[in-house]
């Protein structure tokens, strides 16, 4: 004949089965203050703030990590609430991209957007919000789940680097023109030399001292030529050619431009 089970409650139930786990697999404490002042401490250390709020209107905030202290300086009282009083710290400029996100037509829907909160201190922080929104419990009232990551570091960066792109763009348009100008003056220049080679050239046996003197113009010009030629490859780390060889260059091309002018 069976012998009779005991009547045991939920709660003995509950606590004969606690009896017989090893206590090293007990990962969370019974006690709810205790496991909430372990998850404190755990998302103490996180990078981003944990919160959750009743979607349905009006939308409150009902949670949010206590974090949101040391990263924002706001007390989680603070936040907690109407979702308007976050919204207020919410930068200027980009509270139309936070309302657009807060009105999607879908009833669930996940997202990720970035935009700048005021810290108490006064200061702007870029967070990342990552969340998802869908109907929740028995009425099916919406909820949003998410997270706030500081990416203030990360936005700097980013500002550093569009404004070293934007330098050395404009570096680079200021070298290709100053290249167009140098290779328009060049020419233009050794144009006039060309036609002060041929006028010393037709007046040299009739006025020697006039030819010569015509031929020392043309030589102070072609030098100052070389120097800004010199000037400008130097500035843009290109070869550097020895005063001989570019002399050599402007003279023949001086050469060709005189004899197009025969």
């Amino acid at each position: 004949m069976l012998a009779a089970q005991p009547n045991l409650t939920l709660r003995d139930r509950s606590r004969r089965s606690e009896h017989k786990m090893p206590r090293s697999v007990r990962l969370w404490p019974s006690d709810f203050s205790a496991a909430e002042s372990l998850l404190n401490d755990v998302l103490g250390d996180m990078p981003f703030m944990l919160y959750s709020m009743d979607f349905s209107p009006p939308k409150r905030v009902v949670f949010v990590s206590s974090n949101v202290l040391t990263r924002l300086g706001f007390s989680p009282a603070e936040v907690l609430g109407d979702w308007r009083n976050w919204l207020d710290r919410v930068h200027g400029d980009d509270q139309d991209l936070v309302a657009r996100s807060d009105n999607q037509p879908d009833s669930a829907y996940h997202e990720s957007i970035e935009y700048r909160v005021l810290h108490k201190n006064g200061n702007w922080v870029w967070i990342r919000d990552e969340f998802r929104v869908k109907p929740a419990g028995p009425t099916d009232r919406l909820v949003r789940f998410g997270y706030w990551t500081d990416i203030s570091r990360r936005k700097s960066v980013e500002l550093q680097l569009r404004a070293s792109e934007y330098e050395l763009r404009q570096l680079l348009e200021e070298r290709s023109r100053l290249s167009r100008d140098l290779h328009d003056g060049i020419v233009q220049t050794l144009y006039a030399i060309g036609l002060m080679l041929e006028e010393a050239r037709r007046v040299l046996f009739e006025n020697p001292q006039s030819g010569e003197e015509i031929i020392t113009h043309a030589i102070g010009t072609l030098n100052t030529v070389i120097r800004e030629v010199r000037q400008h490859i130097t500035l843009g780390g290109m070869h550097v050619l020895s005063q001989q060889q570019l002399r050599t260059e402007l003279s023949c091309l001086s050469q060709m431009l005189g004899g197009m002018n025969r």
